[in-house]
């Protein structure tokens, strides 16, 4: 079985298509396509290693899939409808063919500061995610391994001390405001999405997502968003789009555009 990539390229948001629609056996890593539907950088020095069983904590599979898994990238702003999209991925390409890794779980443990100290944290640059972590688990998944993926407290901004078994399967899926806009995590990815939404939305949706979600208050959510999240959203979350196989629009409202991407998906399977 290959997997077919974008014959536009994935470095390149001109020539794109536009649509404008209305509408995881047992190894492991511990923790502790440019199609378009309209419309944090850290240069990683981590490196891909052809033998993951060097890392202590992987440990070999018992089987798996014969063929490197389609890996797909979704980017976006906070609040953009990345999850909807994710959703709509799972439900009609099937959730048995398909590993869903959340960019927000590699988060780095703040447990060594004073609490009061890891709230002051910028968590939407790329700094604060340990991404490097995250391409030594998509490499070792290709390869047949599984990894445990960290499980974070997003209230106390800690990883917990369980993880998350993660074994390869047919698709890969990468969810993460900041995926795009990493180039050593983005070499690994076959397809790469950016879902793009109005800022007032997002921040309304924000707003909900982290009060009912993650024991905010509103007033900590809205300086936080005024502090850091929309400078780094301009600086690091947009200009990542250029990179993007296929924008959606409107996020998980557009359903001509998510459907052109499960038929992307599909075939390329």
């Amino acid at each position: 079985m290959k997997y077919r990539k974008n014959a536009t390229g994935a470095n390149s948001a001109t020539g794109a298509t536009s649509v404008t629609s209305a509408t995881g056996i047992t190894s492991a890593i511990s923790a502790t396509g440019a199609t378009s539907a309209t419309s944090k950088t850290t240069e990683t020095t981590a490196t891909t290693t052809s033998k993951p069983t060097s890392d202590r904590t992987i440990r070999k599979s018992l089987s798996h899939h014969p063929d490197k898994p389609l890996i797909i990238g979704v980017g976006g702003g906070s609040g953009s409808g990345k999850t909807t999209v994710v959703q709509r991925i799972l439900k009609a390409v099937g959730r048995e063919n398909i590993q869903l890794m959340d960019h927000d779980s590699y988060y780095r443990d703040l447990s060594h500061l004073p609490l009061e100290e890891r709230q002051q944290q910028n968590f939407d640059h790329p700094d604060s995610l340990e991404t490097e972590l995250m391409i030594r688990h998509v490499n070792a998944l290709k390869q047949g391994y599984q990894v445990e993926m960290p499980i974070y407290d997003f209230v106390a901004h800690t990883r917990t001390q369980k993880t998350i078994k993660v074994s390869p399967k047919r698709i890969i899926l990468l969810d993460g405001i900041l995926i795009l806009n990493e180039p050593n995590l983005r070499e690994h990815m076959d397809i790469k999405l950016f879902v793009d939404t109005d800022d007032d939305v997002r921040l309304l949706r924000r707003l909900r997502r982290d009060i009912m979600e993650r024991g905010r208050n509103l007033q900590s959510v809205l300086d936080q968003y005024e502090r850091f999240v929309r400078p780094m959203h301009l600086k690091f979350v947009e200009p990542s789009k250029r990179y993007a196989d296929i924008i959606i629009p409107h996020g998980g409202e557009n359903k001509v555009a998510l459907d052109m991407v499960v038929a992307t998906i599909q075939g390329a399977l």
